[in-house]
């Protein structure tokens, strides 16, 4: 069973207060997903250069003036090893490259609106990464995190998931009592 995770709060020994609200937020997180020692190079994106993605997201929310409040939006898609094994012969191709692959898929539900980064994560227990400016490129309107995008979404990816033999299930984040915190 897959698996998609919102991140939502901070680790309980984090410096920050307030979740992705902070002037480094989509810096840092997006130098966390897009670390070349993890992804291999298998990082993808709607509306954004991959290699410039925080500077052209921090510059977006500060040319529509809306560079406050949550600025990022971030979740994580795990895969169990028979998931993997079976993308891998479903592909014809290795397990990064099938997750890159499906990555676009995922994130293709928000590209209309917003500039979105994803990234294949390797190592022992390979997972997918995205990173959405909250700031819509198109009109500067901040993404509203309802619970009804969120079911949305959920259900798209959900049905990705199926076109590939895969059950999605969705999990809280570690301490969540709400969706998103606007």
């Amino acid at each position: 069973m897959a698996l998609m995770k919102f991140i939502t709060e901070n680790a309980s020994n984090s410096m920050y207060t307030e979740k992705y609200k902070d002037n480094d937020a989509i810096r840092n997180v997006i130098s966390y997903v897009c670390n070349l020692e993890k992804t291999d190079g298998c990082i993808g994106g709607w509306a954004v250069d991959p290699c410039h993605a925080a500077y052209e997201m921090e510059l977006l929310a500060k040319l529509f003036h809306n560079n406050q409040g949550v600025r990022l939006r971030h979740w994580i898609i795990s895969f169990m090893d028979y998931e993997l094994s079976r993308l891998r012969s479903q592909c014809h191709c290795d397990p990064m490259t099938a997750l890159y692959r499906l990555g676009a898929y995922f994130s293709a539900y928000y590209k209309d609106r917003y500039q979105i980064l994803y990234a294949v994560h390797g190592g022992d227990q390979p997972h997918l990464h995205f990173v959405m400016n909250t700031v819509s490129y198109v009109d500067g309107k901040k993404f509203s995190g309802s619970k009804a995008d969120y079911y949305h979404y959920e259900k798209y990816a959900k049905g990705i998931a199926r076109q590939v033999g895969m059950t999605l299930y969705t999990v809280k984040d570690q301490t969540a009592t709400k969706y998103y915190h606007s």
